[in-house]
């Protein structure tokens, strides 16, 4: 079971200027023409669940134009999440059952993971997106990890601060290393944690759904450190060894370009079939795909770690898909989640879910029967 979505009330946001449901607790199909607000309405359950938006814009652009506030209201489960924007003072007011709370408060309440179009640039994009998306699916999980990485990131800048001055006080650079090395070690640790488990799962979703990319090739998230030095351990003590003489290596060479050179801030991230660069050599539809079984087998990871599924938002599943994987991708969907679909129109095989169906344009919601 996962938990459930009761009712959603939107004022002002985007175009959705006055928007109520009362969603089904399984399948929702939000039906409509590009531009409708499908997307904004899945917008306002990701940003009321994670306290950010699905893509980078700024508070005052979810104020409908012309009005100077937006209020989001839902009712999950037994509680009360209301979130006010007030477009002429830019402050943001969160409060769970009537007390205030900040927007990192959030998940407690409302977990939600959603796939986008612009997710196909975790594929397809430059190395620090998919730092990005692995240091987040990680602090879902463990929020500690954020923190974490700020520490580090802090550090790496006035290493780098201190590297750029013409003679760098040695005593001080061996500080920040070390300082590197015991960060850093913990944020490849839980990476590299997360990864075991997250391929585990994508290997038993394989099992149960049948869905392949490649004939029978499975799905693979493979690690790529910034140096080959050795080969990358995984006990904590045996990183920080592997890290620090890493560091040791490379410092010349950091000393003489001013630069932090390797480290979790240069790693990356390698979606594989078969052992087969989907960066490379997948197509747009292999890439989608994938993308999409990740983060079915990131609803598992959830439930495993807080006993019920989030909330799956899927904005324009099967576009690029062909129907036999749409069909696929569908019945992958594990029994008990709360998804919230979007499509331009209904059609096999989305007729073939049990969904309560609602069509939006014009950023106004009718139901249909």
């Amino acid at each position: 079971m996962g938990m459930r979505l009761r009712r959603i009330s939107l004022r002002n946001f985007r175009n959705l200027r006055e928007v109520e449901l009362s969603p089904s607790p399984e399948y929702n199909l939000l039906l409509g023409p590009n531009g409708a607000g499908k997307t904004n309405l899945c917008e306002a359950i990701y940003y009321a669940a994670r306290g950010e938006l699905l893509k980078g814009e700024r508070q005052r652009e979810l104020i409908t134009w012309g009005e100077g506030w937006a209020s989001l209201e839902l009712e999950v489960d037994r509680d009360l999440l209301r979130i006010v924007l007030d477009g002429t003072t830019r402050v943001k007011r969160v409060e769970v059952n009537g007390e205030g709370i900040s927007s990192r408060g959030l998940t407690v309440y409302l977990r939600a993971i959603a796939f986008t179009a612009d997710d196909l640039q975790i594929i397809k994009g430059e190395p620090q997106i998919r730092r990005g998306f692995l240091d987040g699916a990680v602090a879902e999980l463990f929020p500690g990890h954020r923190s974490c990485w700020r520490r580090y990131e802090r550090v790496v800048r006035e290493k780098n601060h201190l590297l750029r001055q013409g003679k760098p006080d040695e005593a001080l650079l061996s500080i920040y290393r070390e300082k590197m090395v015991e960060l850093g070690a913990s944020l490849i640790s839980r990476r590299l944690w997360y990864l075991k488990e997250l391929n585990r799962e994508l290997a038993l979703l394989r099992d149960r759904s049948g869905l392949d990319l490649r004939l029978g090739r499975p799905l693979r998230l493979e690690y790529l450190p910034s140096f080959s030095l050795l080969e990358l351990p995984e006990e904590p003590e045996e990183l920080k060894k592997w890290l620090a003489e890493g560091l040791a290596a490379i410092s010349a060479e950091e000393r003489r370009r001013g630069l932090s050179l390797i480290g979790p801030h240069r790693d990356d991230l390698r979606f594989t079939c078969g052992g087969i660069d989907l960066r490379r050599f997948g197509s747009q539809g292999e890439q989608r795909t994938a993308i999409i079984q990740v983060k079915l087998a990131q609803l598992e990871l959830h439930r495993r770690r807080f006993g019920s599924h989030p909330v799956l938002i899927l904005d324009d599943l099967l576009s690029e898909l062909d129907p036999r994987m749409g069909r696929l991708l569908l019945s992958a969907l594990p029994p008990g989640v709360q998804a919230f679909l979007t499509a331009t129109e209904l059609r096999p095989p989305l007729t073939e879910l049990p969904a309560r169906v609602y069509r939006l344009e014009g950023g106004e919601l009718k139901e249909e029967a």
